[in-house]
């Protein structure tokens, strides 16, 4: 079965997509861990294949969650893959993936990566990309997506599949422990006075922190994992973040519907 995590939408594109190429059901991690029977998604314990953001050269912290979830409900699988939607690269996202990976299934086989339109804008000298860099990333993932499908049911692996960046090791292992430290772990959001109370923010929140006070404004607590899904569907583009994110762009995918 194909598991997904989204914020923006292009880790659910690309987990459809499989979904047709593999003939396999795909649900989301959000609606599995939601559900007060989990086990009733699981209907194919052969093949887990998850797709999932990476964040800052790392698996995002809620595949961790979900899979510790699936540790504590005894839900196992025989083989296990993971498939990560990054902007640019993934470090050494692949190496993490294999010991988490590990805990719920009998043998982890490859880590894929398919690049996709950059979403991450928090930072400096960070932003999402121009029109013609996102379209030549859209219309390269099918194909990316057709040759990892081929491996997955061929029971293969190809090292061209992961890209995992130039410095890998120490943007994996040195830079993301900082950006856990420093960044992940001050919020700064807050919404501008073009906020009109649609509520969406709070509905889309993977990890339910946002709550509307009473004038219908967003309120984040302190373990926001800023995975921004907030930021990207604000249809106003009142949700900013610091001072870095009023001038920058925003992103969902086009292809997929939340």
């Amino acid at each position: 079965m194909v598991v997904y995590y989204s914020a923006t939408g292009n880790s659910k594109w690309i987990a459809s997509l499989l979904s047709q190429k593999l003939d396999m059901p795909m649900v989301s991690m959000l609606e599995i861990m939601d559900s007060k029977d989990p086990q009733r998604y699981i209907t194919d314990r052969e093949k887990l294949i998850i797709v999932a953001p990476v964040h800052a050269w790392y698996p995002a912290l809620f595949v961790k969650m979900f899979l510790l979830f699936l540790l504590v409900h005894e839900i196992f699988f025989r083989y296990a893959y993971m498939v990560f939607t990054c902007g640019d690269d993934c470090g050494e996202a692949n190496k993490e993936a294999t010991r988490l990976m590990n805990i719920i299934a009998d043998k982890f086989c490859t880590a894929f990566s398919v690049q996709m339109p950059n979403t991450y804008i928090l930072l400096p000298g960070f932003d999402v990309d121009d029109e013609k860099t996102r379209k030549k990333k859209l219309d390269t993932a099918p194909e990316r997506v057709n040759q990892i499908a081929k491996c997955i049911l061929d029971n293969t692996s190809d090292p061209q599949l992961y890209y995992a960046g130039h410095a890998a090791w120490f943007k994996s292992r040195v830079l993301h422990p900082m950006f856990r430290k420093f960044v992940m772990k001050r919020s700064k959001f807050y919404v501008t006075e073009a906020c009109n109370g649609c509520g969406i923010c709070q509905r889309i929140c993977p990890i339910k922190i946002i709550q509307l006070n009473a004038l219908r404004q967003p309120e984040w607590n302190k373990t926001c994992i800023q995975c921004l899904a907030c930021l990207h569907h604000c249809p106003q583009q009142a949700i900013q973040w610091g001072n870095q994110t009023q001038k920058k762009g925003r992103y969902v995918n086009p292809f997929v519907k939340t």
